[in-house]
C-alpha cells in the first residue's frame, strides 16, 4: 500500500528546470543591485566597502532563501488531495487485478487444457479469480490478495474430503473382513460418501465460484478429479494458500494429513468398491447405485410370496418407521435373508440389536428383536383365506414396538 501511495505523488520539484529559475534570477538580481549600490554617491565609504566585500555572500543568501521558499511552496502543492490519491490507488488496484486475472487465464488455463481438466475449465477461471480475490470488495480491502472466505473454503474442502474418505474406507474395510459382508452396509456407505464429497464441492462453488458437479450422474472418479484439480489451482495461486499447499504436498502420510498418493489410492479403492456394487446401466454413479438398490428390491418383492410382502409392510410401517422417527440417533441397515431383516445401530455405528422374522407356516411369521440378551417377539399372521387381512399380536404391534423402544434405550445409549 505504501508503494501505491508513493506512486500517487508527483515528480520531485528539484527535477524541474523551472524550479531553479527563480533562485538563479534572484541570485543575479541581488548581485547586480549590490554592484549598482556601490556606485551610489549618497552612500558612505564604509557601506560601499561592506557591499563590495559581501556582494557574493548576499547573492548566495538570497539564492538560498529563495530556494527554501520555493521548496516549501512546491512541497505543499506537490501533495495530492485525498481524492486524487484514492483515484490513483483504485486505478492501480484495478490494473493489478486485471494483470493477475490475465496471468491465471493464460498460464493455468493452458495447464488445465493440456491436462484435460473436467472440474476446472478455462472459461470458469475469470469467475473463480473474481471470487477468490473478492473483486466486489477490491477497493474496500485496498489490496490484491486472496480473501479469507476463499482460504477457509479451500482448507475446509481438503480437510473434510480427506476425512470422509478415510472414515468411509475404515467402515468398508471393517465390513469386508467379516465372514459374510453386508452388501447393504457397503452400498449405504458408498452412497453417503458420494453425498458428502458432493457437499464438500458445494462449499467451493459457494465460496470460490467453481462449478457444481451433477450429483446424480457423477461417480467417485469425478470427485477425485475435482480434488486434484483444485489442489493444482491452489498451488498456482499460492500466496496466503501456501500453508494449505505445503500440508497437502507433504510426501509421507502423517496423523494429520495423508500424502497425495495415499489420497489417490483411497479414491481408487472407494471407486472399485462402488463399481462392484453397481448393477444398473448407469454404472457406479450416485443415481446408478440408488437404481441398483431399487431394482433389487422391486425384483425381490415381485418374486416374493404374500407372506413376504406382509413381512415387508409390517417391519417398515409398524415397527421401523416409528422407531426411527422418534429417535434420530439410531439407524437400521438391511441384512440379506429370506425375509426382511435389519440390524439396528447406535450413533457410534456399533451393531447391538437385530430385527428379523422366523417363518412358522404359510400364514404366520414370528417377528423378533434379538441381541444383547433381548428376545422380544410378536406374531404376524393372515386372518383370511385371501391373505388380505392380518394382525400383529392383538394390538397391531403396539406392545411390541413399545418393548423395542425400551430395549433400544437400554442397550444403544
Amino acid at each position: 500500500m505504501d508503494t501505491i501511495k508513493s506512486k500517487a505523488k508527483k515528480s520531485p520539484p528539484y527535477k524541474s528546470i523551472l524550479f531553479w529559475g527563480l533562485p538563479f534570477i534572484t541570485l543575479l538580481a541581488v548581485f547586480i543591485l549590490v554592484s549598482l549600490a556601490k556606485n551610489v554617491p549618497g552612500f558612505s565609504g564604509g557601506l560601499k566597502e561592506a557591499l563590495a566585500t559581501y556582494q557574493l555572500a548576499l547573492a548566495i543568501v538570497a539564492f538560498c532563501f529563495t530556494t527554501i521558499i520555493q521548496w516549501l511552496i512546491a512541497y505543499n502543492s506537490n501533495r495530492p488531495s485525498p481524492l486524487e490519491e484514492q483515484q490513483i490507488i483504485n486505478r492501480h488496484l484495478r490494473d493489478e487485478y486485471a494483470a493477475s486475472e490475465q496471468l491465471l487465464v493464460k498460464q493455468f488455463g493452458k495447464f488445465a487444457s493440456d491436462r484435460s481438466f473436467t472440474f476446472i475449465s478455462k472459461e470458469d477461471l475469470p469467475a473463480i479469480h473474481s471470487r477468490v480475490y473478492a473483486e466486489d470488495r477490491l477497493i474496500q480491502r485496498g489490496e490484491l490478495s486472496i480473501c479469507d472466505e476463499a482460504i477457509r473454503a479451500f482448507d475446509y474442502y481438503f480437510a473434510n474430503t480427506e476425512r470422509v474418505l478415510e472414515e468411509a474406507l475404515n467402515l468398508l474395510q471393517k465390513e469386508e473382513v467379516k465372514e459374510t459382508p453386508n452388501r447393504h452396509i457397503k452400498e449405504s456407505v458408498i452412497i453417503q460418501l458420494i453425498k458428502f464429497l458432493h457437499e464438500c464441492t458445494l462449499t467451493l462453488h459457494y465460496e470460490t465460484g467453481m462449478k457444481v458437479i451433477n450429483l446424480e450422474h457423477s461417480d467417485i472418479n469425478a470427485y477425485q478429479d475435482a480434488f486434484f484439480e483444485t489442489l493444482h489451482l491452489t498451488s498456482f495461486l499460492d500466496g496466503k494458500l501456501a500453508p494449505i499447499v505445503r500440508r497437502m504436498a507433504t510426501p509421507p502420510s502423517t496423523e494429520c494429513s495423508k500424502s497425495q498418493e495415499d489420497i489417490q489410492d483411497m479414491f481408487l479403492t472407494a471407486h472399485d468398491i462402488a463399481e462392484s456394487l453397481a448393477t444398473s446401466s448407469e454404472g457406479a454413479t450416485f443415481s446408478g447405485l440408488c437404481t441398483s438398490i431399487q431394482l433389487r428390491s422391486i425384483i425381490k418383492q415381485a418374486q416374493g410370496s404374500p407372506l413376504y410382502l406382509l413381512a415387508c409392510q409390517v417391519i417398515q410401517d409398524i415397527v421401523l418407521e416409528p422407531l426411527l422417527n422418534e429417535n434420530k440417533n439410531i439407524g437400521a441397515v438391511q441384512v440379506d435373508d429370506d425375509y426382511p431383516k435389519y440390524d439396528i445401530y447406535n450413533q457410534a455405528g456399533e451393531k447391538n440389536l437385530t430385527l428379523g422374522y422366523e417363518e412358522i407356516d404359510e400364514n404366520t411369521l414370528i417377528l423378533t428383536l434379538s441381541g444383547e440378551g433381548e428376545n422380544i417377539k410378536a406374531t404376524v399372521r393372515f386372518i383370511d383365506s385371501e391373505k388380505k387381512k392380518f394382525v400383529v399380536d392383538r394390538d397391531m404391534g403396539g406392545s411390541f414396538t413399545l418393548e423395542c423402544k425400551s430395549a433400544i434405550n437400554r442397550h444403544l445409549f
